[in-house]
């Protein structure tokens, strides 16, 4: 029986919450182990699935649901490295910048086809996480000798493969030549500029392939709305203070915030299908008023330097305490946003249907 490629795209989602599971409430080495061992599994699902769609032909579903995925899953490994401290928070910020902005984009019905830089940056970024949890987990040694097997097992299939078919694909050159820079420079160097070095990498190829797409689509989406650079700049300034706030609020509320990212990506995918005026005008309306409004308290919850001058002393007012509520507040309008898409979404797909 042949498994729907679609079903890896969905389990890639639904999975995800046990490895987040097993690092904040298992914790410790077995915790850590056993995260990094089911998300090297969900990352290869995206190989599958890509496979898989390719040799059978894509589905209507599969490309909503296929880049969805992949920012979920960037998302989620992203916030936890910031939470373990093991990148810091300027290093991360454009990764998740750049894949909400090219999300947001597309909302627009801005055809953007992914390029092959594209593709080559989600296995750098998958790959380079997976890298990281290693380091902190087992230690620079354990990452030496990984990244030797790899450079080995890379240099074999890529022999293998030149043999058969007498060329090699820009992916195994990019593969050869970063694996070969990761282990000499992880082999004379220290773990915190190992982790630097890991994070300007994947911050580089980010906001190159995330380029490409900004010079053709930031245009065409101020030509076909005069508002659009406003809620460009909203997003951006909200996605930027949400990831802060991690670095500020510990992991009680880190659930919250992987929830509001994800969210966020589900309903930009689905405003790209155009549905219809109303809707448009709700996710509108987020962008200009509510996310601006939410940042703003966001901001001024965690930071004194922000607030506005008030006596807060009678009320006994900790600046950390607002936070979780104002995400909660944040969350609950993304899922009343997003069940009413979904609604008009299958609505939609199932009158087409008749």
């Amino acid at each position: 029986m042949r498994i729907n490629p679609d079903i890896l795209t969905i389990l890639r989602v639904v999975l995800l919450p046990l490895p987040y599971f097993l690092l904040y409430e298992t914790g410790g080495i077995y915790g850590k182990t056993g995260a990094l061992i089911i998300f090297t599994v969900l990352g290869l699902t995206d190989y599958l699935d890509g496979l898989m769609a390719r040799r059978y032909g894509e589905t209507r579903h599969g490309k909503l649901l296929d880049p969805i995925a992949d920012k979920i899953f960037i998302a989620v490994i992203m916030v936890c490295i910031v939470d373990f401290n093991i990148l810091p928070f300027w290093l991360v910020a454009p990764v998740l910048l750049r894949e909400s902005l090219v999300a947001e984009i597309r909302s627009y019905g801005i055809p953007l086809e992914v390029t092959e830089i594209a593709k080559i940056k989600t296995t750098i970024q998958m790959f380079a996480c997976g890298l990281l949890f290693i380091l902190d987990t087992f230690g620079r040694h354990t990452l030496i000798a990984f990244i030797s097997g790899a450079v080995i097992a890379t240099l074999l299939l890529t022999i293998a493969i030149y043999i058969k078919e007498g060329r090699l694909s820009s992916r195994l050159k990019w593969a050869i030549s970063l694996l070969s820079l990761a282990l000499a420079f992880t082999a004379f160097s220290y773990q915190y500029y190992i982790n630097i070095a890991y994070g300007i990498v994947v911050a580089l190829i980010t906001v190159i392939s995330g380029g490409i797409y900004f010079k053709k689509g930031i245009p065409l989406v101020i030509k076909m709305d005069k508002l659009a650079i406003f809620r460009l700049l909203s997003i951006s300034i909200f996605i930027i203070s949400l990831l802060w706030v991690v670095t500020k609020i510990g992991s009680n509320g880190l659930w919250m915030i992987i929830a509001i990212f994800s969210l966020e990506y589900i309903v930009q995918a689905i405003k790209g299908i155009r549905i219809e005026s109303s809707l448009i005008t709700l996710y509108n309306t987020k962008d200009l008023l509510f996310l601006p409004i939410i940042t703003a308290c966001l901001i001024s919850s965690i930071s004194p330097a922000f607030n506005i001058p008030f006596n807060y002393s009678q009320f006994n007012y900790n600046h950390i305490s607002l936070a979780p509520i104002l995400l909660k507040i944040t969350l609950s309008f993304y899922i009343v946003i997003f069940l009413f898409m979904l609604y008009k979404y299958y609505g939609m797909t199932s009158n087409n249907s008749k």
